[in-house]
């Protein structure tokens, strides 16, 4: 697995949750409120960094029940207001995974880096949900083009 371990500086974000889980409908009506409001608020669409806070593993949890929350890093001087929330993606260590295929693809991508990687990493998964950093529309292009996070403490 080619995973590369990267040190992240605190990114503040403006945050809003899937209402259905990780159902794909859901997840997109989440991304589409949420561009336009970072349009809105000066960060253009081509310069927006895009990370999805995903809570739950879908082979465990029902696809609807699982917590998604999508998020937009944004600048210390950018108010946040409802229906979004202001959160931020901590400083520290990172695995990351490069992944490029279709969405259906995408759990195994996830969990290879736990059942693959991390036994011989001297990591363990710190308590912090995976991100997904988007690098693509998978709308526009057929297939989902992304970096997978997982936060790292060392063993």
């Amino acid at each position: 697995m080619n995973i590369e371990v990267r040190e992240l500086d605190r990114q503040r974000v403006c945050t809003l949750a899937s209402q259905r889980g990780y159902e794909p409908e859901a997840i997109y009506e989440a991304w589409d409120k949420l561009i336009d409001w970072a349009s809105n608020n000066g960060i253009k669409q081509d310069e927006q960094r895009r990370f999805a806070f995903a809570f739950d593993n879908p082979t465990v949890t029902p696809v609807d029940k699982c917590r998604y929350t999508a998020s937009v890093v944004i600048g210390e001087n950018i108010q946040v207001k409802q229906p979004f929330s202001l959160s931020e993606i901590p400083k520290g260590k990172y695995a990351v995974l490069y992944f490029k295929g279709s969405p259906e693809e995408t759990i195994k991508a996830q969990l290879s880096i736990y059942s693959d990687w991390l036994p011989d990493s001297g990591f363990e998964p710190d308590n912090f949900p995976m991100l997904e950093r988007y690098l693509n529309d998978a709308r526009i292009d057929g297939h989902v083009e992304m970096e997978i996070h997982v936060k790292l403490k060392e063993i």
